[in-house]
């Protein structure tokens, strides 16, 4: 959770060096608190998860992997969300440098 907390800290800090727009920003904001909520809640269900039972139960095991596997979606779709908004101003950037 850490690594996203800090990961959504940097992503909004470049949106504001970069200028983007505030539906653009709203975009980042959702995507990201979509993120941070999805780590609550799979963190939430491995604590009940470990109070309930054993890791060796394969049901449990299946509730913690599904839990983890909506993080990864959600993270995934966070970065896809990223390089839309902040891609073409990362680039057009990197062009004025070198061009310079």
């Amino acid at each position: 959770m850490a690594l996203h907390f800090l990961a959504a800290v940097l992503t909004l800090l470049v949106a504001a060096l970069l200028g983007v727009t505030s539906l653009e920003l709203a975009c980042l904001t959702l995507t990201i608190a979509f993120v941070l909520v999805c780590e609550l809640v799979n963190t939430a269900l491995e604590i009940l998860c470990d109070i309930v039972c054993c890791d060796l139960e394969p049901r449990i095991r299946r509730v913690k992997d599904v839990a983890a596997g909506a993080v990864l979606v959600s993270a995934i779709s966070a970065v896809i969300v990223g390089i839309l908004v902040l891609g073409p101003r990362v680039i057009s950037g990197i062009r004025w440098i070198l061009e310079v």
